[in-house]
């Protein structure tokens, strides 16, 4: 690659060398569809050992390696985009599968809408849940703004100081970066045809829902208009949808996972109502 590149393709990494590399094999197949467009790939590495860094050496000499600072998910992503040198940063996880025209669906859109400065790819899973006790960030018809599937100019993000990393676990950290940039009044179109694929995986347990109630805690301390101008109603409708989203999703796995779920929302509701609380104070 010679010249200042496009775009930066940072992922950040913790211990997963084998699904890392099932997402550089998909990288590199989308690297092949845009091979006039000059493009960096950058691994940000959490990981306490040498595997992946290996890896990347043995099979992946084309992508850059860097130690994260392993204080969680924010800060290593913050990482992978300090040494970046593309205009933009176009983000995905180690665990996701991006399709094969996953690039050129991005660099289409930058240089067809050169006023926008962040833009949303579609995050699909790989088939349909078979039990409550799975996951995967689906994002069909945009307005999430998942953090595994976007893009964002480098000047913009580094205006913004990146990803909050004060966040007490991981979680919320792409929440948050949503609502500053909307404070902004900056739009994200969504892409459909920018396409990851997030593989289902088994939910990680209720202390993980515990700990990612604390950070919606943290959330909305820093937007408390996040909740609107009526928090309870705000609340109470939220809950409804709660529980609606567990019904239809409760007939479609059959019951599978139900006694769990139920657990979850229930801690979900829980931390609504103590960020509602401290809110209408």
């Amino acid at each position: 690659m010679t010249g200042a590149p496009v775009a930066s393709v940072v992922i950040p990494t913790f211990n997963r060398p084998d699904m890392l590399g099932d997402c550089l094999r998909r990288v590199a197949q989308a690297l092949a569809v845009v091979p006039e467009s000059r493009i960096e790939v950058i691994v940000s590495d959490d990981g306490r050992d040498l595997r992946t860094r290996d890896l990347l050496v043995s099979t992946y000499p084309w992508v850059h390696w860097v130690q994260g600072p392993r204080r969680g998910p924010a800060a290593n992503r913050n990482a992978g985009a300090a040494v970046a040198t593309g205009e933009w940063i176009i983000f995905t996880d180690d665990d996701c599968l991006p399709d094969s025209l996953w690039l050129r669906a991005y660099l289409h859109a930058l240089r067809q809408d050169s006023s926008c400065n962040v833009f949303e790819g579609r995050t699909i899973a790989d088939r349909e849940p078979r039990s409550l006790n799975e996951e995967s960030p689906v994002n069909d018809t945009g307005g999430y703004l998942w953090s595994c599937n976007m893009a964002i100019r480098r000047e913009l993000f580094t205006r913004m100081g990146g990803f909050c990393e004060s966040f007490p676990y991981a979680a919320m950290e792409d929440a948050d970066l949503r609502l500053r940039l909307q404070r902004q009044a900056e739009r994200f179109p969504f892409l459909p045809d920018a396409v990851v694929c997030h593989p289902l995986r088994p939910r990680k347990g209720l202390r993980f829902a515990i700990n990612a109630g604390r950070s919606y805690l943290h959330l909305v301390e820093r937007h408390p208009t996040l909740l609107g101008t009526r928090p309870w109603l705000t609340c109470v409708l939220s809950c409804a949808r709660r529980f609606q989203q567990l019904a239809r999703d409760g007939v479609r796995c059959r019951g599978r996972g139900l006694t769990q779920a139920l657990v979850r929302v229930a801690i979900a509701m829980y931390f609504e109502a103590s960020a509602t609380a401290r809110v209408a104070r």
